[in-house]
Formats: structure tokens, C-alpha cells, sequence
């Protein structure tokens, strides 16, 4: 992920990545600094890696009031723990088991990661979210935006890392799509379509 976004051109990126349990302390420390950013990426992580706190903060006080935005990616870090962490309201529904198959994002309306191919996926049951994208097998939700507040909680429901993500996450596909989402959901002031 941290390839797709650097991507980007004439954006401003300060990527912080926070892989091991052993940086626990580091997170908890960096992460009371949440308000200092405009969006808040959690790719694959369990919440018992961070200040859950910080991020109930920064969902309150950054995403809701000043139009912040916050994108969680699914993997096995992506768990109902979310559900009762952040709150199924701010998430827009409720994130659910894991389909671990290979699976295919269909055509959809922003064309947005039409074809990319992943290797699993986490449920998601929305509930006053809006489905941008969805899954070609069965339909299941791929990407989710929901807005809150001045804000938007973006959910990609696929991981970003070689887990689930090989064979697309070195494709030029997968950084566009990458690229779509920031300028469409993130950059933009409105859900536009």
C-alpha cells in the first residue's frame, strides 16, 4: 500500500508504518499525534497494536468535526474487535469473518479496481454506508465509504500486503485504484460519483 500511495503525485505523504508488536510502545506514543495528520490509514492491523483511545479520539474530534478521514484495510488484523472499538455507526456496518478464496472486483460505477484480484476478504454488513465497490463472486462489499460527521471512514475489505493482495498489489492497477480512491473519497469534499 505504502508503494500505491507514495504514487501519488503533487499530495503531501508522511507514510508511517507500524509492522510488529514489538513497536507497541512506539504506537501508543505516536499515535496520541493522530490529529496532526488529515487521514489515518489502520492496513491489516489489529487493534491491540494501537491507543485505541487516539483513534476514538481522532474518529471524534478530527474525522466527525474537522473532516478528517480514516481508511481501514482488511486482513487478519480486521476484526470485530472494530465493531466494538470504533462502533458499527462510525463504520458504517459491521465487519464480519473472513473468505479466504481467490476473488475479483466486479464493475461498478467509479470503476474502481474493476478486475484486480485478491486472495480473500473480510465480510461486511453495511448498514448506512455507502457500497462503492463490491466483490464479483457473490457481491460482498470490496469498498465501503461512510461519511460521519464533516468526515468519511473508508473500508477497504481486502488486505494490502502479499497475504491476500498478491497478485495485484505490484500492479499499476492497484496503485490507479489506490489513486482513484484518494482523489474521489478523500481528496474531494463531496461522495461524488
Amino acid at each position: 500500500m505504502d508503494k500505491a500511495l507514495r504514487y501519488l503525485k503533487n499530495y503531501l505523504l508522511w507514510i508511517k508504518s507500524v509492522p510488529t508488536e514489538k513497536s507497541k510502545d512506539r504506537i501508543s506514543k505516536e499515535s496520541q499525534s493522530l490529529s496532526e495528520y488529515d487521514v489515518v490509514i489502520l492496513s491489516d492491523v489489529s487493534l491491540k497494536y494501537c491507543d485505541v483511545t487516539s483513534l476514538r479520539n481522532f474518529l471524534e474530534n478530527d474525522v466527525k468535526q474537522k473532516g478528517k478521514s480514516m481508511i481501514l484495510t482488511g486482513g487478519y488484523g480486521l476484526t470485530a474487535e472494530y465493531n466494538r472499538e470504533l462502533g458499527e455507526e462510525n463504520l458504517g456496518g459491521k465487519i464480519g469473518k473472513r473468505f479466504e478464496n481467490v476473488v475479483k472486483i466486479a464493475e461498478n460505477e467509479h470503476n474502481i479496481g474493476i478486475g484486480l484480484t485478491f486472495k480473500g476478504f473480510n465480510y461486511f454488513e453495511p448498514k448506512n454506508a455507502d457500497v462503492i465497490a463490491r466483490w464479483e463472486e457473490d457481491g460482498s462489499p470490496a469498498l465501503i465509504v461512510n461519511k460521519i460527521g464533516k468526515g468519511k471512514i473508508i473500508i477497504f475489505t481486502s488486505d494490502c500486503s502479499p497475504a491476500w493482495g498478491t497478485p495485484s498489489i505490484e500492479t499499476e492497477g492497484f496503485r490507479d485504484m489506490w489513486k482513484q480512491i484518494m482523489e474521489k473519497f478523500i481528496l474531494s469534499k463531496n461522495l461524488a460519483s
